[in-house]
């Protein structure tokens, strides 16, 4: 089962910086100051619309992981991707890095504030997933996720601290590494750190902490999910995407990489994280 998964929605996607704008230090001098400023409206009016008119025509669902905030400024973006049959689930509210939420009594506002926009936007499409930004949670987070109808999570399955040590160079304040909260009630998808077109790729091509350029990135993702399907059909592999990324400077790439996992499995192999997890 390949889960090809989506995260960041427009100006809600903003690292953790709560103002919908990129950290300068993510800026390459290859790439214009005046493109770095709108990626976030890249990614609504140039990466979504090639993205899902690929999806479209190559019959693959997914699951996009939208901040709650973006049912409130970008009604019509997130219901597009509902009415066009992908999963909607929830991503904080403005992208806040998970972990780094201090109390539960904060952490219960944020969830409660995503929710309520969902809802009010999607009804019964509202989210069942949670996928939280930095892919890591508090304590406290599986019981506040129960108690507004999350049924699913979305968390790293393993993180070294490397991966944690490499942030801050990008202006993100991220906690350490440190031990995985253990998940003992809701349904996990189990993602990883380093198959994301974030991680892959080098900012030069729209990434983030990756080295190789776009076609090397993809071609990596693409023998890494080709291999799991061919040996471990009967489990999910998990693919991170971001449109501001594979919808804007990788999106040749992007485009190939389903391409071809389209063309040696079909649209039956593809499958949103609610249709695993949920069974539905």
């Amino acid at each position: 089962m390949l889960c090809v998964t989506f995260d960041n929605f427009g100006c809600a996607a903003d690292y953790g910086h709560g103002q919908g704008r990129m950290p300068p230090q993510m800026r390459e001098a290859t790439i214009p100051e005046s493109e770095l400023e709108n990626y976030n409206l890249l990614s609504l009016t140039l990466g979504q619309p090639r993205i899902l008119k690929a999806l479209e025509r190559l019959r693959i669902p997914t699951t996009f992981y939208t901040e709650g905030f973006a049912a409130v400024i970008h009604p019509i973006e997130v219901k597009r991707w509902a009415d066009a049959g992908h999963e909607i689930a929830l991503h904080g509210w403005k992208h806040e890095i998970w972990q780094s939420i201090a109390s539960k009594e904060k952490e219960e506002r944020l969830i409660g504030l995503g929710m309520a926009a969902m809802t009010e936007l999607l009804g019964n499409a509202a989210p069942v997933g949670f996928r939280p930004p930095g892919f890591k949670i508090n304590p406290w987070t599986e019981e506040i996720l129960e108690r507004h109808g999350i049924k699913y999570i979305s968390v790293v399955d393993k993180r070294d601290q490397g991966f944690a040590d490499r942030f801050p160079d990008l202006g993100i304040k991220y906690p350490d590494a440190g031990a995985d909260v253990p998940i003992k009630h809701l349904k996990r998808q189990p993602v990883s750190d380093y198959q994301t077109d974030a991680y892959l790729i080098d900012r030069r091509y729209g990434g983030l902490l990756g080295k190789a350029d776009a076609d090397t990135g993809y071609e990596i993702a693409y023998q890494l999910g080709a291999e799991h399907e061919r040996s471990k059909p009967n489990e999910p592999w998990v693919f991170v995407a971001h449109p501001l990324i594979s919808g804007n400077r990788a999106w040749h790439a992007f485009e190939k990489f389903l391409d071809r996992l389209h063309a040696e499995f079909g649209s039956s192999a593809f499958r949103t994280a609610r249709s695993v997890l949920l069974g539905n």
